[in-house]
């Protein structure tokens, strides 16, 4: 009698469960890859993500800091510019009393050379100076048109003391000696040239006030 094989379920699990082990190995080999290159990328996405926010956050801070930095510039321009402008107006005004008080002794009577030659000195002296001061500061700190203005006024400025008051004090009030009849000579064209003088300052002074209003944002 011939011996049948008889196969059981048993024998078939035994022969498939190497390979369904191995499967599940591989399985979870790969689950562990997958899961380490997901880790990664997500931690990749946060280190981009926040270093995206950490640029913006320190452009816009920058931004902000610029644009404040400008704004404060811009400000401290307009206040120098504004004190620059109104003491040029100041000193100008009084150099321009100066320039009166002048022409008030040269038209007396009986001009006082004292008087005269202390009118001379205080033109030549502190006004002259305060004058000069305010000039350049507003150059430094105003614009083109009005240091243009400036430098024209400073021209006349400087043509009016050569030609008129210089000589006059070299020829009244350099040596002793000088007559009431000396000033009455060379009076009257010395108060001409104040006069004119005082005009030319007058119409600086609304340079001044016209420019200083469009320079400070304040009138067209």
């Amino acid at each position: 009698m011939t011996d049948t094989a008889t196969t059981t379920p048993h024998d078939d699990a035994s022969e498939d469960s190497p390979r369904s082990t191995a499967d599940l190995e591989r399985e979870v080999r790969t689950a562990t890859r997958n899961g380490r290159y997901a880790l990664i990328a997500a931690l990749c996405a946060a280190v981009i993500s926040s270093g995206v926010s950490a640029g913006s956050a320190i452009y816009v801070s920058q931004h902000q800091l610029d644009r404040t930095q400008r704004v404060e510039a811009v400000q401290m321009l307009r206040d120098n510019r504004q004190a620059a402008y109104t003491e040029l107006v100041a000193a100008l005004t009084a150099y321009v009393y100066g320039l009166g008080a002048l022409i008030g002794e040269l038209n007396q009577s009986i001009p006082d050379v004292e008087e005269i030659r202390a009118q001379v000195a205080d033109l030549f002296g502190e006004r002259w100076m305060r004058f000069g001061r305010a000039m350049t500061g507003a150059e430094l700190v105003g614009t083109e048109e009005l240091a243009g203005a400036i430098d024209e006024f400073g021209g006349t400025v400087t043509k009016f003391l050569t030609d008129h008051l210089q000589p006059f004090v070299r020829r009244n009030l350099a040596e002793p000696g000088t007559s009431v009849d000396d000033l009455r000579r060379d009076g009257p064209s010395l108060v001409t040239a104040v006069e004119q003088m005082a005009a030319e300052a007058e119409d600086f002074t609304h340079t001044i006030v016209e420019q200083g209003r469009r320079d400070l944002g304040i009138g067209p």
